[in-house]
């Protein structure tokens, strides 16, 4: 019988090897898959927090944008403005000559009246 039980002994020992390998192997894998996991979630973070950056750089973008084109309707606004100024002041321009041009004709007849009026007091003296 002692043959019998050594070899019950011996078979149980390499059960229980057996078995702490396959812990051991279990543990192992367990830590690897709790390291993948926390690699995963590093990475996920990451990309969350580049996504973030990357939204508020959309949001400046799309500000700026938007400044740009307001400035651009300013700049429009302000040469539309500048351009009427101009007209007006062309037109100011011609009722300004129109007006010196009347004046130079009423100083014209002025003095031909005046001429006139010369030789007519002359004749008659």
């Amino acid at each position: 019988m002692r043959a019998d039980a050594q070899a019950e002994v011996s078979h149980a020992a390499q059960q229980e090897a057996a078995a702490r390998r396959e812990r051991l192997a279990a543990e192992e894998a367990a830590e690897a898959a709790l390291a993948a996991a926390t690699r995963a979630e590093q990475a996920e973070q990451a990309a969350s927090e580049r996504a973030s950056v990357a939204e508020a750089r959309e949001r400046d973008a799309q500000a700026a944008a938007e400044d740009a084109q307001r400035r651009a309707l300013d700049a429009d606004a302000r040469a539309e403005a500048a351009l009427a100024a101009q007209h007006a002041a062309s037109a100011a321009g011609e009722r300004a000559e129109q007006a010196e041009a009347r004046r130079d004709s009423a100083l014209e007849r002025a003095r031909a009246a005046e001429h006139d009026r010369d030789k007519a007091a002359e004749e008659g003296a």
